[in-house]
């Protein structure tokens, strides 16, 4: 590589590097002299009680952090935000979601870790580029909207820690899901409606109070890590054998005495027990 290259690149990185610093900002009272500029606004840790007016000013506000406030309601002209596309509303006092939430068309992940949510509005729909959702620590999630199943875009959800009791029946339309987390949900156990989700790389089912491991797991075929520990499983579906990407599978916390011979056949596959 030639000096005037590595020059090139030198000045290059500075320039991009320069870009990133005059669109991010951490200071509200900074950015508000801006409002054309801001592209990534980080307000965590404010000890904000709500969403500050302000935002609706930055229109050009691209990614979004609100991580440990004491928020308690998101305001309806959230909205108005139309260009973001990450936002992070974790570990707040958030108890119900606005329907204007589904005007948010360009939002690509959004992160609602230890918040107070039961359900999801039925507008939450309407976020046709969703690709993540992180409802981690909702300790009183109680349901999906019945229309959740339309959301076919999503590959990573995570809902850890709730009193659901079931999945709608449209859940089996996510089939672009590669990221399933659902540990924790004791009331849940196994549902036999994620392996409708053929697309399933990663699935976790850890401390949901699972006696077996029904025969339709083996509907997963692309499933790589499983991870079943903490549960009450006393043998191990010889089925489990049949997948083949299989490389991971999670199993301590149980009450299992042997390994199928299935499994043990398997050399690319770490069974933790």
């Amino acid at each position: 590589m030639t000096k005037k290259l590595l020059l090139i690149l030198f000045i290059l990185q500075n320039f991009i590097n320069l870009y990133c610093q005059q669109h991010k900002f951490t200071d509200l009272g900074e950015a508000v002299k801006f409002p054309e500029n801001v592209y990534e606004l980080n307000l965590d840790k404010k000890n904000l009680t709500k969403i500050p007016l302000e935002l609706k000013k930055f229109k050009n506000l691209k990614v979004l952090r609100l991580v440990e406030n004491n928020i308690t309601s998101i305001p309806n002209w959230i909205g108005e935000l139309k260009n973001l596309k990450y936002l992070n509303l974790g570990e707040n006092k958030i108890s119900a979601l606005p329907n204007e939430i589904g005007n948010l068309e360009n939002l690509i992940g959004l992160d609602l870790t230890s918040n107070n949510l039961t359900t999801l509005p039925d507008s939450f729909v309407n976020l046709k580029n969703l690709d993540w959702l992180c409802l981690y620590k909702n300790n009183n999630f109680s349901h999906f909207p019945s229309n959740f199943g339309k959301m076919t875009q999503l590959t990573q959800l995570k809902l850890t820690r709730s009193t659901i009791k079931e999945l709608p029946k449209s859940f089996q339309n996510l089939t672009n899901l590669e990221l399933l987390d659902l540990g924790y949900n004791p009331n849940l156990k196994f549902p036999l409606i994620i392996t409708k989700l053929v697309n399933l790389e990663f699935l976790s089912l850890y401390g949901n109070e699972i006696e077996s491991i029904p025969n339709e797991i083996v509907n997963l075929k692309k499933l790589r890590e499983l991870n079943l520990s903490n549960n009450r499983i006393h043998t191990i579906n010889e089925r489990i054998g049949e997948l083949q990407k299989l490389y991971e599978l999670k199993l301590f916390g149980n009450d299992i005495k042997t390994v199928p011979k299935s499994l043990e056949d398997n050399k690319d596959l770490s069974i933790k027990l």
